[in-house]
């Protein structure tokens, strides 16, 4: 090993006390001490500390957090429309309590049985929602982005069923709490008497209140969402660089005995068995083109070097600069159809014996050669100690997507694999065939081989790129999904709330057509009451899901934190949805015939 390795990770247990911020001044002095002794590797290299927690969850935590609040957000939702329903019920209830109360019955027995009817609902509901959780699991399981930590351990276990057991408990306090002060609040004159102020006025509050968290939540969701799912489609019309369709790809080692021998490298015999793996695959039918690479784009791994540039020494030994490499065959770039800028791809006979040549990307060329041409420049891998040959520039391809369709591109070189052997490639195999169908073939031709490579599972190319945006489309998917439920439920919550409040002014309403207001005067007066707290509602949500595309504004991509279009949109069909439920029941009463509703009253 050499001190220009910098690839290794090191895991350490911090004293006892000693904080993060401490554990990293520690390593910045460190790696000024190491820079100091050995300017020629260390110059310009720091050390990083991360919480292993943090590592471990990585990109996921974001996502998990967000979904977190939007499963809190719909089960406030729901729980509000249940408490106000069980709040309308015990008023409906109250002469039958006040009954009950005056036949002996004390307030503690009352408070008991509203307690227990009310967690006796919530606690079957609870059930209910566990045993479709274990659905949706197995339902949503291939689903589960490969970057979402211990993917493999999420179940419905002891610890799950626990935390459901508690958040449903929770909810049943909550929503049993304003029933159990009707019963608790019981007054036999004034219930025998008609009085029933104090409890409307009550419900009346109550109402208003879980309007504004339907509208406001479902509005903060519904934003959320189309935001994210507009980034991933932003994401995915991302030219990638190259031609991933019809591309298959499987990873082929060498064993170690075959290209070791007495501690040596044999780099000839690895070109020439993977010459002859490239010749047998591509003489399959059906096979158009075969390359080899050691690291696939998009496929998580790159290799990094410094070098220097010939005739433009850097000013002192951190000014290296560094750029990413691939190692790959002659016919790598024309197989995966990358576009020529300047200059040549690799040709075959670009040998060990003939002088060193190298392609580099287009971000590479502007960067170091901005308005010059780096066709024909020299440069060498290593530090400003190096002792490796300088290799030609050659040729320049348009920029690879390298870590993901929503990174940008850095500086890369690309080595061909007859002067730089890697006994680990990637074969790259361009056919129309299915990989179904074409990959049995693959593996015999390989295992035909002696000695016979260590092949891993073959994918195509498009599987290897959706696997860097799962996490966004499993993360979108999901909040699309809350987004709807809590839709569905402000829906529900404002048609419930305009049912009962205008069941409460039937009579009003009854006098007023008897005295010859027109039907529309009285639709627009009840939908009117209700769409001023929407209103206030979605302007409410507009603030709140501004807040929450501020907080995950680091997933969004190609679009604006407050994309006018968007919050416009989703508060329209909050709106829309919310109009609707409060025209239902506002229209029903109206055709209700005042002389009935006159004489029930």
């Amino acid at each position: 090993m050499q001190r220009t390795e910098n690839y290794l990770n090191v895991i350490g247990r911090a004293k006892e006390g000693l904080g993060l911020q401490r554990v990293r001044q520690d390593l910045d002095q460190l790696a000024e001490r190491l820079a100091v002794e050995y300017p020629a590797s260390n110059a310009g290299v720091g050390i990083a500390a991360v919480p292993y927690d943090e590592l471990m969850t990585g990109d996921a935590r974001k996502p998990l957090l967000l979904l977190l609040g939007a499963v809190c957000g719909v089960l406030l939702m729901a729980a509000s429309n249940v408490a106000h329903l069980l709040l309308a019920r015990s008023a409906a209830r109250r002469q039958e309590l006040t009954v009950r109360a005056a036949l002996g019955a004390n307030r503690w027995r009352l408070l008991r049985q509203s307690f227990a009817e009310t967690l006796l609902l919530v606690f079957g509901g609870g059930l209910l929602g566990v045993l479709i959780a274990i659905w949706m699991l197995r339902l949503l399981e291939p689903m589960f982005p490969d970057a979402l930590p211990r993917r493999e351990e999420i179940a419905v276990d002891g610890v799950v069923l626990g935390f459901a057991f508690v958040a449903t408990l929770v909810v049943g306090v909550f929503c049993g709490l304003a029933p159990a002060m009707v019963a608790w609040r019981t007054n036999l004159d004034a219930t025998l008497k008609g009085t029933r102020h104090a409890i409307a006025g009550s419900l009346a509050t109550r109402s208003r209140v879980v309007i504004l968290v339907q509208v406001t939540l479902s509005v903060v969701l519904l934003v959320s969402a189309v935001l994210l799912v507009q980034s991933f489609r932003n994401v995915l019309a991302v030219d990638a660089g190259f031609a991933a369709a019809d591309v298959k790809v499987l990873s082929v080692s060498l064993p170690g005995q075959f290209f070791v021998q007495d501690g040596e490298f044999q780099a000839g015999r690895v070109v020439e068995h993977f010459e002859q793996a490239s010749e047998r695959v591509g003489a399959l039918p059906g096979v158009d083109a075969v390359g080899l690479v050691n690291h696939v784009p998009l496929g998580g791994d790159i290799s990094g070097t410094r070098f220097t540039i010939e005739k433009r020494p850097p000013l002192g030994p951190e000014d290296v600069p560094t750029a990413g490499y691939r190692v790959v065959s002659p016919t790598y770039l024309s197989v995966m159809r990358a576009r020529l800028v300047k200059g040549r791809f690799f040709r075959r006979s670009d040998r060990p014996d003939t002088a060193p040549v190298l392609v580099i990307n287009e971000s590479m060329a502007k960067r170091f050669w901005a308005s010059q041409d780096p066709v024909g420049a020299r440069i060498r891998r290593g530090g400003t100690d190096s002792t490796a040959p300088f290799a030609t520039i050659v040729g320049v391809v348009a920029d690879m997507k390298q870590d993901g369709l929503d990174q940008g591109v850095e500086p890369e070189i690309y080595i061909p694999h007859t002067q730089f052997p890697w006994p680990e490639m990637k074969l790259v195999v361009r056919t129309s065939r299915s990989l179904s169908d074409v990959a049995p073939e693959i593996r015999r031709a390989l295992f035909a081989l002696s000695p016979a490579p260590s092949i891993q599972a073959i994918r195509t190319l498009d599987d290897v790129i959706w696997t860097t945006v799962k996490a966004r489309a499993f993360t979108s998917t999901l909040l699309t999904a809350f987004s709807v439920l809590a839709l569905l439920l402000a829906t529900l919550g404002v048609y419930a709330v305009t049912a009962y409040a205008t069941s409460r002014r039937t009579k009003e309403i009854a006098v007023r057509v008897a005295l010859g207001a027109h039907p529309s005067s009285i639709l627009r007066a009840v939908m009117g009451e209700t769409m001023r707290l929407v209103g206030f509602g979605l302007a409410l949500g507009a603030v709140g899901a501004y807040g929450v595309a501020r907080i995950m504004s680091s997933a969004l991509f190609g679009i604006s934190v407050f994309d006018g279009s968007t919050y416009a949109a989703g508060a329209l069909v909050v709106a829309a949805v919310a109009a609707l439920a409060t025209w239902g029941p506002a229209r029903q009463v109206l055709r209700v015939d005042p002389v009935v509703a006159l004489r029930v009253e």
